[in-house]
């Protein structure tokens, strides 16, 4: 059996008395392709923070690489972006390339944190796979919405982590790079053995890439495989049967067909 690379047991979390996340007990492995989708004030984004250890937590608890949240300290190994980047100055004085850099001089320690050879190899490679090795030279602050989106994907990825973190970040992306991300993505979690945690509201989407679905709304309404999501009866009831198979995927022509599923 595979690693676990994250081990969640009874977390729950509240703000001002109101719950947020209620028991919430999982497992990903090395190698899981997990879209993580749930409606809005779901708890998604306070579970991630849980997960990065930003928000402190108050019951449960959660494990990196079968290390203690608490103990852990070896962050090269996760990749993150955020759900906002927020907006850039225009005259920031920092250009794409340096933006994807600050991915590894972050990890460096001491005080000499200096881009070296292979260093400049990685970044290349990072911005290459993101389509934006044109922009090494631009001022972050003058490329459009999805180009920064790109730069900020390719410093997450730059340090080749073993988990990567995605909170919404196909928002500013247009319909063809949002696809070629998409793409990209599971080229990394299926090449490199990159274990993903995709926070999307692409419901319709996720399930031709990802291969274990997690639907949040406060507590764990699913966890599994798409055919195990596929299947479920119970989740045919909760989000009615045609619904049920356009979000798993697995038979996409059927899917066409409200009434052979009505059958099923």
């Amino acid at each position: 059996m595979t690693v676990p690379v994250l081990a969640i047991r009874n977390l729950s979390f509240s703000y001002n008395a109101s719950p947020v996340l209620t028991d919430i007990s999982l497992t990903v492995r090395a190698g899981d392709y997990v879209g993580l989708v749930g409606p809005n004030g779901s708890g998604k984004s306070t579970l991630i923070r849980a997960i990065l250890g930003l928000t402190p937590l108050r019951t449960g608890e959660i494990s990196l690489f079968e290390e203690p949240l608490t103990a852990f300290r070896d962050w090269h190994k996760i990749g993150y972006l955020p759900q906002r980047i927020g907006q850039v100055n225009p005259h920031f004085p920092a250009c794409a390339e340096e933006i994807v850099a600050l991915g590894l001089l972050s990890l460096k320690k001491g005080f000499s944190k200096r881009v070296g050879e292979e260093d400049r190899s990685r970044i290349n490679d990072a911005m290459e796979l993101l389509g934006i090795a044109d922009l090494r030279k631009k001022p972050i602050g003058e490329l459009s919405g999805g180009q920064q989106q790109r730069v900020y994907i390719a410093r997450a990825i730059v340090n080749q982590p073993s988990l990567l973190i995605l909170d919404e970040p196909t928002t500013a992306l247009d319909p063809e790079t949002r696809e070629r991300f998409y793409t990209l993505v599971g080229d990394l979690n299926r090449s490199g053995n990159m274990s993903v945690i995709f926070v999307t509201h692409d419901i319709g989407t996720i399930g031709r890439y990802a291969n274990r679905l997690l639907y949040l709304d406060k507590k764990i309404i699913f966890f599994g495989g798409f055919d195990d999501f596929c299947r479920s009866s119970e989740m045919a009831a909760y989000f009615g049967n045609y619904s049920q198979h356009i979000i798993c995927h697995r038979h996409d022509h059927d899917a066409q067909d409200p009434e052979l599923h009505g059958r099923r």
